[in-house]
């Protein structure tokens, strides 16, 4: 994540490494514990650090239509093609901890060889 800001987000990179770059203590009570995750949801940069490592991967799908927000992507197109760009994002997606929820899923198809993926909540 930090190789990504500092290519993409330069004048942010110092800023992310001084609260990324190692685990910080948090306390429960008065119970130490070290936070070795990364961006954690509700953290304010959570967002932008999720699109800047999101947004490579939708713009190396293939479909006619590629639409995406935060979590929620669309492809639309021919079959193959969008099935081709749903097993990219699976399979891309375990290289940075997001798995598809395929309850979430949609598949609208029409006659012919086009249709439309909706996927959403990694």
């Amino acid at each position: 994540m930090l190789k990504t800001v500092a290519a993409e987000l330069p004048e942010l990179y110092k800023f992310c490494f001084q609260f990324y770059g190692k685990p910080a203590t948090l306390k429960f009570g008065s119970h130490p514990m070290s936070s070795e995750e990364k961006v954690q949801q509700g953290d304010p940069l959570g967002p932008l650090l999720f699109c800047l490592r999101v947004q490579p991967l939708l713009m190396s799908m293939q479909s006619e239509l590629v639409l995406g927000f935060m979590a929620d992507f669309t492809f639309g197109g021919h079959r193959a093609t969008v099935a081709s760009d749903v097993l990219t994002v699976v399979n891309k997606g375990k290289e940075f901890g997001l798995s598809l929820n395929f309850d979430k899923c949609k598949v609208i198809a029409k006659n012919g060889d086009k249709m439309s993926g909706v996927m959403s909540s990694f």
